[in-house]
């Protein structure tokens, strides 16, 4: 229960509360810079939440957690195929011959549903994180918009950029670590959690795709816009998914 015993490789995170979701008040900022201030009121405010996106991060929550620990960084390529091959587990679709691409074992491993993802963990002798687990992990105790503070800095995660499309290597950004000491919990490549994809409780506004079919994914990818790149920013999934 000791950070100084912590399992190579991971970060601790306390027990304690944090919170969870996103405040309106939040919601309006991230969206001032798009739409004229007499939009971002009453009925036309709540329309842009759901067209947007936001829906079900509301209402912001307090959430309990007990203590954990959870990977520094996303899984790579090479403790992926250190899985496979001890396992015989299916690798990638996308690997050739069943061999990552050359030069890319620091990466992070992509394309792999949800089965995979719990099937590599179990060997691991881990398990996925809840999504309040990755969130809290991402954020701190603090409810940052961004695992740094609360204004988007475009060097410290990879995020859309087209000049330099595609993923890099774990932890290439040091300076966007989260509270804990976590990487890459924005950006880069979507994280499986093990959550459902559920409402919050309190949370007023419908959204057909609540329920026991989806699973939620978390920290949005290269190819995705800083409003999605979020520490709070839910994404849902099926899980047999590879996407």
């Amino acid at each position: 229960r000791q950070i100084k015993n912590c399992p190579k490789g991971m970060v601790y995170v306390p027990q304690g509360r944090f919170m969870m979701g996103t405040a309106r008040g939040q919601i309006r900022q991230l969206l001032e810079p798009h739409f004229e201030k007499n939009m971002l009121t009453g009925d036309q405010f709540t329309k842009l939440v759901k067209i947007n996106g936001f829906d079900s991060e509301l209402p912001r929550h307090v959430k309990s957690t007990g203590a954990y620990y959870i990977d520094k960084t996303e899984v790579t390529n090479e403790e992926y195929a250190a899985f496979v091959k001890a396992t015989d587990h299916a690798a990638p679709p996308h690997w050739e011959d069943g061999a990552y691409p050359e030069g890319k074992a620091n990466f992070p491993v992509a394309n792999v549903s949800l089965a995979d993802a719990r099937a590599y963990a179990d060997w691991a002798g881990k398990k996925l994180p809840t999504e309040g687990q990755w969130e809290k992990a991402a954020r701190g105790v603090e409810a940052r918009l961004y695992p740094w503070g609360d204004v988007f800095k475009k060097k410290l995660c990879r995020h859309m950029k087209p000049q330099d499309a595609g993923v890099v290597k774990v932890g290439s950004f040091p300076s966007g670590a989260s509270p804990y000491g976590a990487m890459d919990m924005i950006g880069n490549v979507m994280e499986w959690t093990r959550s459902w994809f559920k409402p919050y409780e309190g949370n007023s506004l419908n959204n057909s795709r609540y329920g026991e079919q989806l699973r939620v994914m978390r920290g949005g990818a290269w190819y995705h816009y800083p409003r999605r790149i979020r520490s709070a920013f839910r994404m849902r999934f099926p899980p047999d998914s590879r996407a």
